[in-house]
């Protein structure tokens, strides 16, 4: 199999709450460095981390910062995905931040998913699902919350009419998701 040049997430994060610290920090560096003046960003949400899991070789979490609700799926091995032409680590390393990189069709646990690949110099590469890119309509993370939590209700009852299952995208359940907002 050719080499893929994918740069993995480094040992010192193999720890989830090392992880999931570094995570939150990148992106709050992104978002002083590229989004804190786009009048589509929304300070008031902050920066929230839900849903973290490892699920077949790969850390999956869903995170909410003030310009974006997005899953994002960090490989723990080389998923061999090939990366396209300007995405290497070394390409990316002195390139402004990009929210969406290019799209890739993926094969995962038997079915197909979209997503986007990323690159921190940090984090390495990495694959991003937007849920949303404009976060100006919600006034609070509890809010932008319950939206996700509707289409997660709409998408389940999709699945079961159509007698499907992804388990990659399978969130931990909603009460628990939710239960840091909702009394």
């Amino acid at each position: 199999m050719p080499k893929t040049h994918w740069q993995l997430l480094p040992p010192e994060l193999n720890k989830d709450n090392i992880f999931q610290d570094c995570l939150l920090i990148a992106h709050k560096e992104i978002y002083n460095d590229f989004f804190s003046g786009d009048p589509l960003a929304n300070p008031e949400l902050g920066f929230h981390l839900h849903a973290y899991r490892r699920t077949s070789s790969w850390r999956v979490v869903l995170i909410l910062t003030p310009w974006m609700m997005s899953r994002l799926l960090f490989p723990e091995k080389d998923p061999h995905i090939i990366i396209p032409e300007g995405w290497s680590g070394e390409d990316r390393r002195n390139s402004d931040y990009q929210v969406l990189g290019p799209s890739l069709r993926l094969g995962w646990s038997g079915d197909y998913m979209q997503a986007h690949l990323n690159y921190h110099a940090r984090l390495g590469h990495y694959l991003l699902q937007s849920i949303a890119l404009n976060m100006q309509s919600y006034a609070t993370p509890e809010e932008a919350f319950k939206a996700w939590n509707c289409v997660i209700k709409t998408r389940d009852a999709y699945m079961k009419r159509m007698k499907k299952q992804r388990p990659w995208q399978k969130e931990v359940s909603r009460r628990a998701l939710l239960s840091k907002y909702l009394t």
